[in-house]
């Protein structure tokens, strides 16, 4: 029988520790106003997110002016101006700033602000123009896939890889519900994603979520995702009212509980160095049979 003392001898073999992304969706909460857009950023970036994102769209260039959606969203627009003051407060703060273009020119006018990446949101997976002008860049993209059919976000990818441009896609499975409820977020499916397109386009894996129960979003780690998507507001926002946005407090809770998780998912060869005294202390000896275990000579 080998002696368990000889664990001491063994260096305990860890595998690497899976970083899940973090994006704090601060999407227009800013509500139209420049100073609260500000303080978002701001304060985003202190509650444990590692990507603060907003939204660029113009009402009339989103919604047809007879629908009520039109004029909801003209008073909630971030301007395009605001861009460059925006990445600048959120880079100072060793984030990475991200934006979701709802039109062409809204492309054009993160292009010159420098973005590292694109988000392309649910709504927008058949909007061709937009995809192929994303697509232009060849920068790394985050598709959203709400209420989307298998053969529309294939279809997606597809005209983000023309000529092998865009080779950097992330799909994120989404509910377009705000909030979402548990027996809605249908998290099975990202298996679906995963075996129709991880393999065939060598796609990341990610969650854009809108529940308001964020804990339940910890299930997802277990399919393997690698980045999070979460709305944010600050406390008593219309956001947070809602309740598919997280609060300073509640975002940064969420963010500690994906980090202790991924501890706890970070495998090691086991029995390790350090179970050694509790197994002497639990063994057996076969000589009398009783505990503790002594050490063979």
């Amino acid at each position: 029988m080998p002696k368990f003392t000889d664990l001491k001898q063994t260096a305990k073999k860890s595998y690497p520790h899976r970083h899940i992304e973090l994006i704090a969706e601060c999407c227009s909460n800013g509500g139209g106003d420049f100073e609260r857009t500000k303080s978002l950023a701001h304060t985003a970036c202190s509650c444990g997110a590692d990507t603060i994102k907003f939204q660029l769209f113009e009402s009339d260039k989103l919604w047809r002016k007879d629908h009520p959606r039109h004029t909801e969203t003209l008073k909630v627009e971030t301007k395009p101006e605001w861009i460059p003051e925006l990445k600048k407060i959120v880079e100072g703060h060793g984030k990475e700033f991200l934006c979701t273009p709802f039109s062409l020119g809204a492309v054009e006018t993160l292009e010159k602000a420098g973005v590292k990446r694109y988000k392309i949101a649910s709504g927008d997976v058949t909007y061709r123009p937009l995809l192929e002008e994303v697509a232009k860049t060849g920068k790394p993209v985050l598709l959203s896939v709400g209420f989307s059919t298998l053969a529309e976000i294939e279809k997606a990818i597809e005209r983000l890889r023309p000529s092998g441009r865009c080779d950097d896609i992330t799909i994120l499975w989404c509910v377009g519900d705000y909030p979402t409820t548990p027996e809605r977020a249908n998290y099975p499916a990202i298996l679906d994603l995963i075996q129709e397109f991880t393999m065939k386009y060598n796609t990341g894996i990610g969650l854009s979520s809108h529940l308001k129960d964020w804990w339940l979003d910890l299930i997802a780690l277990g399919y393997n995702i690698s980045v999070i998507e979460k709305h944010f507001d600050l406390s008593g926002g219309m956001g947070t009212e809602r309740g598919h946005s997280l609060s300073p407090h509640d975002f940064a809770s969420f963010a500690q509980a994906v980090r202790n998780a991924e501890k706890a998912l970070t495998r090691y060869d086991w029995p390790a160095p350090e179970d050694e005294d509790t197994r002497m202390l639990c063994r057996r000896d076969p000589r009398d049979w009783l505990r503790p275990e002594r050490e063979y000579k």
